[in-house]
C-alpha cells in the first residue's frame, strides 16, 4: 500500500470551488489519486468548513464538504495528541509564520511517516525539514509555486 498523502487546506478548498484559481489542477490530482489514503488534520477540516461558510458556497458547500468526508473511505482524519500538540507548538517557533493548521499537517506527516503533502502553500512546506525524513514532496506537482 501506497504511504498516505496528507491533506492540507488550500487543495481541499481549490477542489470544492469552481471559482478557485487552483480548483482544475486540485480537483483532477485529488481524483487520480483514488489508490492512496488521504490523512486530513482535525484542524485542516475546521479551517476548510470556515472557508467555505465564508465563501460563496455557504452553508451548502460545508455540508457537501464534511459528507463527502463522512462517506469516503480514502479519507481518515488525524487529531493530535498532547505530544502532537507540543510538537506543533515547537514548529510554530521554530518556522516563522508557519501556524497552528500548518503544524498539524507536519505533525501528522511525522505521525504517519510519510514525507507525502497535498498543499497549495509553497512557501512554508519546502522550508521544512521534517523529523523523519529529509524534505517532503509537495502535490499536486504541476501546481507551479
Amino acid at each position: 500500500m501506497p504511504p498516505p498523502v496528507i491533506v492540507d487546506t488550500g487543495v481541499l478548498y481549490a477542489a470544492l470551488d469552481r471559482d478557485d484559481k487552483h480548483h482544475k489542477i486540485c480537483a483532477d490530482w485529488m481524483l487520480s489519486q483514488r489508490t492512496k489514503a488521504f490523512i486530513v488534520p482535525s484542524l485542516v477540516i475546521a479551517e476548510v468548513c470556515y472557508w467555505l461558510h465564508e465563501s460563496e458556497l455557504s452553508d451548502k458547500g460545508e455540508s457537501t464538504f464534511l459528507a463527502q468526508l463522512s462517506r469516503e473511505e480514502q479519507f481518515q482524519v488525524y487529531t493530535p495528541t498532547r505530544t502532537e500538540l507540543l510538537r506543533m507548538s515547537q514548529l510554530v517557533l521554530k518556522y516563522h509564520g508557519l501556524g497552528g493548521t500548518d503544524a498539524s499537517v507536519v505533525a501528522a506527516a511525522e505521525k504517519f511517516k510519510t514525507a507525502d503533502i497535498a498543499t497549495i502553500d509553497r512557501r512554508h512546506f519546502a522550508q521544512i525539514v521534517p523529523d523523519h525524513t529529509g524534505w517532503f514532496n509537495l502535490h499536486p506537482d504541476s501546481l507551479v509555486p
